[in-house]
């Protein structure tokens, strides 16, 4: 007998004590096997259910650490709101990209004046050579 069908059959028929302790008596390895059972499901419940709050935590952790690398500290007792992180983080990779590009076309022309220095009189004057 299942632990549904036992319970279905304890609540279907209003019994006397000596019939209950009788059906108890010739039901107890269904209803030992109907707890163990259950708290094995108990134990494995609370086990996800720590692992849900321990990725909580984590989760939790990057973002507000994220917050402050992309707002900057908080201030003393306070978080950042996590709302816009995407956004802000969006912009500073952009605005990083600008700047990577502007740095890369003042190398490439510091470049290209070394190999081709300036002729006229005042592009000299304006760029020295090295000595």
């Amino acid at each position: 007998m299942s632990a549904k069908e036992l319970h279905d059959a304890l609540s279907a028929t209003p019994m006397k004590w000596a019939d209950i302790a009788a059906f108890v008596t010739a039901n107890m390895p269904t209803i030992l096997r109907a707890h163990a059972d259950a708290l094995e499901e108990n134990a494995r419940l609370r086990a996800e259910a720590n692992d849900d709050d321990a990725l909580r935590e984590r989760m939790a952790d990057i973002l507000t650490r994220t917050a402050a690398a992309l707002k900057g500290e908080p201030e003393p007792l306070t978080l950042h709101d996590w709302s816009g992180l995407p956004e802000i983080a969006e912009r500073a990779v952009s605005e990083l990209a600008k700047l990577r590009q502007k740095l890369m076309r003042y190398e490439h022309a510091e470049a290209a004046d070394t190999l081709h220095p300036p002729q006229d009189e005042q592009a000299r004057a304006d760029f020295p050579e090295e000595k």
